[in-house]
């Protein structure tokens, strides 16, 4: 249910799943069909909003557990105290790079007297993202810091194809959609999102440098204002901004 200033508006959750499944389920269809919703910003907002939610979570579940980031978060704000600022910029940050990214797509594509909207854009990356990071960079990510902090889950060589799989699926899914949305070719729609990628690649370098790393041993632990931190050595794997 979405409450707005004009009363509740009914959020049909067939419809809402049928959105959020996008990147997996007959995406072409899909994303025409998402287009020629009235409410299709409420439902990109809604669903990117779910996973903004579940990785705030996972943020607070690591600060709580003591994990911290295996090297210098890039902004100035210690490893003990990274996740716990965390937890309050990662909506934020979401909707800024979906916001960014949007804008930046229309912006080259007018050059190329592209035919689309800067909202539809918005509600594709929204979509785009969302089940792929979900199922190849939350899930594993907190399945791992939860359940085997100092096991690895998947050999060094299946999470390298599981994090280049988590940037390229949905990356696939927006090329698709740019060139519904501004009626392109599929090489040039693929170049707009690659040099449209370049500036929020620069903001999640600098606020979201390093995830909790999911394949690492703990080799320590230290104790500062009272509270008990991990210190953990990457074994396995290797951090990208995502």
């Amino acid at each position: 249910l979405w409450m707005g200033s004009r009363g509740a508006i009914r959020v049909n959750l067939t419809v809402f799943t049928k959105y959020t499944l996008i990147p997996i389920y007959k995406p072409r269809k899909g994303i025409k069909s998402l287009l020629l919703n009235d409410r299709k910003i409420q439902y990109s907002v809604l669903i990117f909003l779910l996973l903004g939610v579940i990785y705030t979570i996972s943020v607070q579940m690591a600060f709580n557990s003591g994990i911290i980031p295996q090297v210098d978060p890039f902004i100035k704000i210690s490893v003990e105290d990274y996740y716990k600022w965390q937890r309050f910029w990662q909506i934020p940050f979401f909707f800024i790079t979906s916001i960014l990214f949007a804008g930046t797509v229309r912006l080259i594509s007018i050059a190329f007297d592209g035919k689309g909207k800067f909202e539809d854009i918005f509600c594709l990356f929204c979509v785009a993202q969302t089940i792929p990071m979900f199922l190849l960079m939350w899930l594993p990510e907190t399945i791992g810091f939860i359940f085997l902090p100092n096991k690895p889950i998947l050999p060094l060589w299946a999470d390298v194809i599981r994090q280049v799989t988590g940037i390229v699926w949905p990356l696939c899914i927006t090329a698709l959609g740019i060139s519904i949305i501004e009626k392109f070719k599929w090489y040039l729609s693929v170049m707009i999102i690659v040099v449209s990628a370049i500036p929020i690649t620069l903001l999640m370098i600098i606020f979201i440098s390093y995830s909790h790393v999911v394949f690492a041993k703990t080799i320590d632990k230290f104790e500062s204002e009272g509270k008990t931190y991990k210190v953990e050595i990457v074994k396995q794997g290797f951090g990208i901004p995502w």
